[in-house]
């Protein structure tokens, strides 16, 4: 797929990422209604931030692909949580990726639908169908993959026929490039060319391509997402110059809000740091500055990658 159709947003900074991603740009059609975006944020109606792999729109519709580029080891794990043991090291365990990737589908499906692309008297006729699906993409063929039946719901891999050595493979998840080509025999397609140009028109009309100002806090880039709540989200940080990192703790304002709603949650964040500026104890981080950022004020503090939350 060439850059009219694909757009690249913000190139990967991880090795494994990229090889994904020009796994699926290789042998995706170049010609709508097919287009792609990848490593991209929006904020949704509430002015909560998601970052996405990767977005496709295909005749299926349109489908949120989060990768997942464990390189090697063993992978398995159930609907709520997988497992991935890499070779030689400890055993590790996260959130199964497709109940975030399924929220994040969802609220941008919402976000699209909100803009003057997609609204009545602009959009084409089909555009109140928008559906966006989410899939999550186990990338790495070397994987050896033993999830259950729930836990690899709407989880991919590779294609075997476009992977070297196929049948040596231990990733044995269907292939994803054959999920985004099918198209429902029931439905059939369900995004034509009009449809295709209106949902490009949305993502820019919805300002996909951040702006830098919501990428950093003071002197420090946003680098990682760490955690998240109903009302915060942590970030790793790297200082521009000195490159030592800090957890970035934003206070998210909803972007609905009024100006009272909007103090109040200002108010809560700097009575937060106030408080545990005043604590010293060696089990409890201390923050060490309270910085303004456009979707909230943002706390910061020492970074420790092996520190977990109370």
């Amino acid at each position: 797929m060439q850059d009219e159709l694909w757009t690249e947003v913000e190139p990967s900074q991880f090795a494994h990422e990229r090889e994904a991603l020009d796994f699926v740009r290789r042998r995706l059609p170049n010609r709508e209604p097919w287009r792609a975006w990848s490593n991209f944020t929006f904020l949704d109606t509430n002015g909560r931030p998601a970052e996405v792999d990767l977005l496709v729109v295909a005749p299926r519709g349109v489908i949120l692909v989060e990768i997942k580029s464990y390189p090697d080891g063993e992978l398995d794990g159930d609907a709520r949580t997988w497992r991935w043991k890499p070779p030689a090291k400890s055993l590790r365990s996260y959130d199964n990726p497709f109940l975030a990737a399924d929220g994040k589908a969802k609220r941008l499906k919402s976000l699209l639908l909100a803009q003057r692309a997609m609204r009545a008297g602009n959009a084409p006729r089909n555009a109140g169908k928008l559906w966006v699906e989410a899939v999550v993409f186990v990338s790495s063929p070397q994987l050896k993959v033993s999830l259950s039946d729930r836990g690899r719901t709407a989880t991919f891999g590779p294609d075997a026929p476009d992977v070297p050595k196929a049948a040596d493979q231990a990733n044995r998840l269907p292939g994803l490039i054959a999920h985004l080509k099918a198209v429902d025999a029931g439905r059939g397609a369900q995004v034509d060319r009009p449809l295709s140009a209106a949902i490009a028109r949305a993502m820019d009309q919805a300002e996909v391509r951040q702006s830098e100002r919501y990428r950093s806090v003071a002197s420090y880039q946003l680098v990682e997402l760490l955690d998240e709540g109903e009302t915060w989200q942590d970030y790793r940080a790297s200082h521009r110059v000195s490159r030592i990192d800090k957890r970035v703790r934003i206070h998210l304002r909803d972007r609905g809000a009024d100006e009272a709603e909007r103090a109040a949650i200002d108010r809560a964040a700097e009575r937060e740091f106030r408080l545990l500026g005043r604590l010293q104890h060696p089990g409890i981080e201390t923050p060490e500055a309270l910085e303004p950022n456009p979707r909230g004020l943002a706390t910061i503090y020492p970074y420790d990658p092996a520190a977990v939350r109370l």
